[in-house]
C-alpha cells in the first residue's frame, strides 16, 4: 500500500477475521481515527509562519460519535519550536464565560495530536446549556504558560484560539426514557419548566421592581386624594362663613328699616338743635326692633366686637374733642365793654362747633345705617374715613349787628 506498517497500525485497527500474508496489508480495513492518514501534519507548514493550527480550522464542527479527531499545527512555528512541551485547551463559551472542558498537557511538538470525542466533554458538573450545539475554542500553547492570561493579552506571541463548533449527540443531550411509562406531554412540561427556570434570573427582579413602583404609585395617589379633600373642606367652610356674613334682609325688613332710619334722622336733627353737643349715648343706644337686632347678630357673628373702623372713629372723635374744648356760650359772657371783634370771634367759634356737631352726627348716622343694612365694616374700609374728611360749607351768617 506504500505506507509503513507501524504508521498504519497507529491509525487503524486490525481486522481479527483477516489473516494477511507477510507481503500484504489488506487487513488494515477498520479506521481508528476520523481523518485521512495521508493528510496528516505533513501539509501544515508549507505556507511558512502563516500556518499556525491547521485542524480544526475556523468553522469546523466536531461531532460526538466516539471517534478521534486529529489536531494538527505547524511544528516549525517559532513559539512552538521554542517550547519544550505544548498543551491543548478546549473551551466552551457559555453565558459570555470560557469553560474549560478538555485539556491535554506535555505534548511534543510533532505537529499532530489525536483527540477523542466522547461524553466526558459534556460533564453535568460543567452546567452547560441544554442546546446540543456548543461554541468552542481550540488553543495550543506552551505548557508553562497561563492560557487565560495569554488569551486576554493583545500583544501575545502565541496564535489566537481557533473558533469551531462541537455538536453533542442526541443520545447524550436528551434523557433516556426507556423503562418509564411517562406520557409524551410530561417531557413537554419538563421542557417548559426548564425554559422557565432559564428565564427566572431576569424575570424575578423585574417583578420586584414592578411591585415596588405599583406600591409607590398607590401611596402617592392616596396622599393626593387626602390633600384635595382637605382643601375642599377648608374652602367649603370659608364659603359658608362668607354667605352667613352677607345675608340681606327681606323686602319687609328693608321697608321697616327705611322708616326707622327716617325717624332716627329727625330725632338726631332735633337733638342737634336743642343741645350744644350731641348726646352720643342716646344715638348709639337707640332702641332697635327685633328684626334689626337679629340681622345685626347675623352680620356680626364672624366679626370681632370692635372693628378697626370703629376704633378709628372713636380715636378721631376723641382727638377732635381734645383739640376743641367746650367754649362758654357767648351769651353767658357778660362784659360791659364788648367790641364788635369779640362778638365776631364768638360767632366763628359757634360755627365751628356746629360743623363739628354735624360731622359727628353724620359719622354716627353712617355707622348705624351700615349696621342696619348688614354690610361688613371691613368691606367699606376707607369709606368712613373719607366721609370724616369731607369739609362742609358753613351756613351763611347774618351780618353782625352794628
Amino acid at each position: 500500500m506504500g505506507i509503513k506498517t507501524e504508521y498504519d497500525t497507529k491509525f487503524f485497527d486490525l481486522n481479527p477475521d483477516c489473516n494477511p500474508s507477510p507481503d500484504s496489508k489488506a487487513c488494515l480495513l477498520t479506521p481508528k481515527y476520523l481523518f485521512n492518514p495521508l493528510s496528516l501534519g505533513v501539509n501544515c507548514g508549507r505556507n511558512g509562519n502563516s500556518d499556525t493550527v491547521c485542524s480544526p480550522i475556523h468553522g469546523d464542527t466536531w461531532r460526538q460519535n466516539g471517534t478521534y479527531y486529529l489536531a494538527t499545527w505547524n511544528p516549525t512555528y517559532p513559539t512552538y519550536v521554542a517550547s519544550m512541551s505544548l498543551s491543548i485547551y478546549i473551551y466552551f463559551i457559555e453565558h459570555y464565560q470560557k469553560i474549560n472542558v478538555m485539556s491535554f498537557h506535555n505534548i511534543s511538538n510533532t505537529g499532530e495530536y489525536p483527540i477523542l470525542m466522547n461524553s466526558s466533554w459534556f460533564d453535568p458538573s460543567l452546567k452547560l446549556q441544554d442546546s446540543p450545539n456548543h461554541d468552542a475554542r481550540f488553543y495550543l500553547i506552551s505548557t508553562d504558560v497561563n492560557p487565560v492570561t495569554e488569551m486576554s493579552n493583545l500583544n501575545s506571541a502565541w496564535p489566537q484560539p481557533v473558533h469551531f463548533s462541537v455538536l453533542e449527540s442526541s443520545s447524550s443531550s436528551t434523557p433516556n426514557n426507556q423503562g418509564t411509562n411517562s406520557p409524551p406531554n410530561q417531557s413537554a412540561s419538563g421542557a417548559s419548566e426548564s425554559a422557565s427556570v432559564g428565564t427566572s434570573p431576569w424575570v424575578a427582579p423585574l417583578l420586584v421592581v414592578g411591585c415596588i413602583l405599583l406600591l409607590v404609585g398607590c401611596i402617592a395617589a392616596f396622599c393626593m386624594m387626602r390633600m384635595v379633600r382637605r382643601r375642599k373642606l377648608v374652602f367649603d367652610e370659608k364659603g359658608q362663613l362668607e354667605q352667613s356674613s352677607t345675608i340681606h334682609p327681606s323686602s319687609s325688613d328693608q321697608f321697616f328699616l327705611k322708616h326707622h332710619r327716617d325717624d332716627d334722622r329727625q330725632q338726631q336733627q332735633q337733638t342737634m338743635v336743642s343741645s350744644s353737643y350731641p348726646n352720643l349715648s342716646s344715638i348709639v343706644t337707640a332702641p332697635h326692633p327685633a328684626a334689626l337686632q337679629s340681622m345685626t347678630n347675623l352680620s356680626s357673628r364672624s366679626d370681632p366686637p370692635l372693628t378697626s373702623t370703629d376704633a378709628l372713629l372713636i380715636a378721631d372723635t376723641f382727638r377732635q374733642r381734645m383739640r376743641r374744648p367746650e367754649w362758654p356760650h357767648c351769651n353767658d359772657i357778660v362784659q360791659p365793654s364788648s367790641s364788635s371783634s369779640k362778638s365776631a370771634e364768638c360767632e366763628n367759634i359757634e360755627d365751628e362747633d356746629e360743623e363739628l356737631k354735624r360731622r359727628l352726627a353724620s359719622e354716627l348716622l353712617l355707622k348705624n345705617e351700615l349696621e342696619a343694612e348688614g354690610t361688613l365694616m371691613k368691606k367699606v374700609g376707607k369709606r368712613a374715613h373719607l366721609l370724616s374728611t369731607i369739609q362742609y360749607d358753613p351756613p351763611s351768617m347774618s351780618p353782625p349787628p352794628s
